[in-house]
């Protein structure tokens, strides 16, 4: 009996453990249907994934391949020799007062000098080299101004004749406000001024190029003005922060001393005008509508520290009444000074070889005082 009993109980144990690995075996493949099933959905969009990013890499040449080819297409000559151009030209410049002429043709000097050595040749090449930027870049520079004297002098001539008078209204308009606007947004703009002026510079140091015999690609010259820009930008911004410590530190005591002697001189409102006219022609050489613009510029800033009563400063008018700057048909005068007994003088200030024009002086006494303009006294100054 006690044979029989344990055989049945090894039997159970046996038939338990049996039942114990089926599940378990019944378990892994179970497991493993859902891993092959699993496999067999991600096995092709794994490999459709690896062929798109594989795809993409190919048509892209990598993440930052395009930025890594911009910076080794760059022609880092070039960028040397705008850079030392543009030096040299800004550093003339500021201690010539600006001039215009003797900055081209350093500027052109310098590029021929820079890109001599940079590109190995002989002394007698660098020497030749120099000696044809120099006179390039002075020959241009005097070109553009002598053309902004011709437009200055030739327009208001214009306007005296038969044919100038008689279309007058929109000549006047147009030259006082849209070419005067213009011209004055660019020259007093940080980045008006600096790329007009390295686009000067670009189109010397280009010209100088093309008559030394070398190719000039398109890259090469986009290089040079962004240099030329940049090299401007930072003198233009340093010279800046060093003038207005200048100012500040200097301005009382300036304002004093020219006060003072306006009182003691007892000079007259046309008189203190033309003073300082002469020391902004002293300050600012050359001639041209950019300089023209900086000794208009000057002149507000000199007067405007003096404080003087009764006087104001680039207003506009239409009709007799203040307009916003750049009003269709207005006129936009230099000084106006109202009297005790409320009569009006206007100070036009000329520089260069322009004049005030008859025409000029109607337009501007309609403007400020249409039912009396002969009552307003317009006075040039020089």
């Amino acid at each position: 009996r006690n044979n029989v009993s344990s055989s049945i109980k090894q039997v159970i144990s046996q038939k338990a453990e049996q039942a114990k690995r089926a599940n378990i075996n019944v378990k892994q493949l179970n497991l493993r249907n859902k891993v092959e099933t699993l496999n067999k959905t991600y096995t092709p969009v794994k490999g459709s994934l690896e062929n798109k990013v594989q795809g993409v890499c190919e048509k892209q040449g990598g993440l930052f391949d395009g930025a890594i080819n911009l910076i080794k297409s760059i022609d880092y000559k070039e960028v040397a020799i705008a850079a030392l151009s543009a030096t040299a030209s800004a550093v003339v410049g500021y201690f010539t007062g600006w001039n215009p002429i003797l900055m081209g043709a350093t500027y052109g000097a310098a590029d021929g000098f820079v890109r001599g050595i940079v590109n190995n040749q002989s002394k007698e090449e660098i020497i030749a080299n120099t000696i044809i930027g120099g006179a390039i870049g002075g020959v241009f520079a005097y070109g553009i101004g002598a053309l902004g004297n011709v437009a200055q002098g030739v327009l208001p001539k214009i306007a005296e004749t038969t044919f100038g008078k008689a279309v007058n209204s929109g000549i006047t308009k147009v030259v006082n406000s849209k070419v005067g606007s213009a011209l004055n947004s660019i020259t007093n703009s940080f980045i008006g001024r600096n790329i007009l002026e390295s686009t000067v510079e670009t189109s010397i140091s280009t010209i100088s190029s093309k008559v030394r015999g070398e190719e000039v690609s398109f890259g090469q010259v986009a290089t040079n003005f962004v240099s030329n820009l940049l090299t401007n930008s930072i003198f233009d911004y340093g010279t800046t922060l060093n003038k207005n410590k200048v100012k500040a530190s200097d301005t009382n005591v300036e304002v004093e001393k020219q006060v003072n002697k306006s009182i003691k001189e007892d000079k007259t409102t046309e008189e203190i005008l033309k003073d300082i006219a002469k020391e902004v022609n002293t300050e600012i050489e050359g001639k041209g509508p950019v300089v023209g613009t900086k000794k208009h510029s000057l002149f507000k800033e000199k007067l405007k520290a003096l404080g003087l009563p009764n006087i104001d400063m680039e207003q506009t008018y239409l009709y007799g009444e203040p307009q916003e700057y750049g009003t269709k048909g207005a006129v936009r005068v230099d000084v106006i000074e109202t009297l005790k007994d409320g009569s009006i003088k206007i100070y036009d200030l000329k520089t260069g070889s322009a004049k005030l024009t008859e025409d000029r002086i109607k337009q501007i006494q309609k403007m400020i005082n249409p039912e009396n303009p002969n009552s307003v006294k317009v006075i040039e100054i020089k």
